[in-house]
């Protein structure tokens, strides 16, 4: 199995946090084969995917004829009245096609950060990708070939709403086919495919690469290709690698982005659902912690060892060694080691961040 969870139906899941994952997968000449995988879940139907963080590595090779892959950070395949809320994905994706000729069947590599593909009544709201990806497909094929590169949805079809959701990672696509002009290459901030659906109060901040498109689908920084979709309140990083936006989209610097002008922009925009953004200094907004965190000087128990907060970071107290990582809200590692016993502090600037101690997570507030 390459997902957490394979096959979701009529579910709940919440307040999962997967790290360290490692897909690394090489497939020869393989036939007229679909492979689905999200580090969290591969397909889900009629469920509710809530508060679950992802960080990891995807890498696929494979040859052969009428290829689908489906990748994602955290769901491959959404479906069916399903909601993913509050979710975030860290790391890469790295896939490579080379597919063969074959007059009926096309091949397809969709991947994104949040979803691959959705369809029928699906919400995405409150998500953030700082996933990047590099995907490329090569071949000679008169059925042709698609690769799409997004930071939270592939491809969307039948009422899929995306809502409040940002993205940083770095998005590439490339495509080549010797045997015709059959060829769709898509790569954009938020959306490749997007069909029937609705985008709003979202922002991208990443770069676009895009190699082999055809004409009129050059990336862009929010959705590459789309019909009959409502998009407003939009905003992309004008500084970012080929940022272009479309109709109402909104280019902003980078250091606007990372203002608490623009946290008050997003704010102002909230749909029905949507979390309050926060600001950190020096970087791209992140979502509001709900639930309550530590006060300063509060201490906090895990085991055998317990913490509190400081205007410094935070001091760490312990009987015996203790494991401990730390993360900003957009997957960047501060800290990651093994601290002995005694009292041991650790410097934070003003921010929110993941604290792990000894395999328990905490969110936690420096002001």
């Amino acid at each position: 199995m390459f997902s957490l969870f394979g096959n979701v139906q009529n579910a709940v899941i919440k307040n999962v946090t997967i790290e360290d994952y490692v897909l690394d997968v090489n497939v020869p000449d393989a036939v007229n084969s679909t492979l689905t995988a999200g580090q969290l879940a591969a397909i889900v139907n009629n469920s509710q995917i809530e508060n679950c963080t992802t960080t990891g590595e995807i890498k696929f090779n494979t040859t052969g004829i009428g290829i689908t892959y489906n990748m994602a950070g955290v769901v491959g395949l959404s479906g069916l009245n399903t909601v993913i809320n509050n979710c975030q994905s860290n790391g890469t994706i790295d896939l490579n096609m080379n597919y063969k000729d074959n007059p009926q069947l096309c091949n397809y590599l969709h991947a994104s950060g949040i979803t691959a593909q959705a369809e029928t009544n699906v919400k995405i709201i409150n998500c953030i990708s700082n996933m990047s990806m590099q995907n490329n497909a090569n071949g000679s094929s008169a059925a042709g070939a698609v690769v799409r590169s997004s930071g939270i949805a592939g491809w969307t079809n039948s009422n899929v709403q995306i809502l409040n959701c940002g993205n940083t990672g770095s998005l590439s696509a490339k495509g080549n086919n010797a045997a015709a002009n059959t060829l769709w290459v898509q790569a954009a901030g938020i959306g490749s495919c997007i069909l029937n659906s609705t985008v709003n109060n979202c922002w991208n901040a990443g770069d676009l690469h895009s190699e082999g498109h055809l004409e009129g689908q050059e990336p862009l920084s929010i959705l590459c290709y789309w019909e009959n979709v409502t998009k407003n309140n939009c905003y992309y990083n004008r500084e970012a690698e080929n940022a272009v936006g479309s109709g109402t989209d909104k280019g902003l610097a980078a250091s606007y982005m990372q203002s608490e002008a623009f946290v008050s922009d997003l704010n102002a925009n909230l749909p029905e659902g949507g979390m309050e953004w926060a600001y950190q200094e020096g970087d791209y907004p992140t979502l509001r912690v709900e639930e309550s965190t530590p006060d300063a000087n509060e201490q906090i128990h895990v085991s055998n060892t317990t913490f509190r907060l400081t205007p410094e970071g935070v001091e760490i107290n312990g009987e015996q060694a203790s494991d401990i990582a730390i993360y900003t809200m957009q997957g960047i590692q501060k800290a990651a080691r093994q601290i002995p016993a005694g009292t041991t502090s650790i410097a934070l600037a003003p921010g929110i961040y993941i604290l792990q101690l000894n395999g328990e997570g905490h969110k936690i507030v420096i002001r």
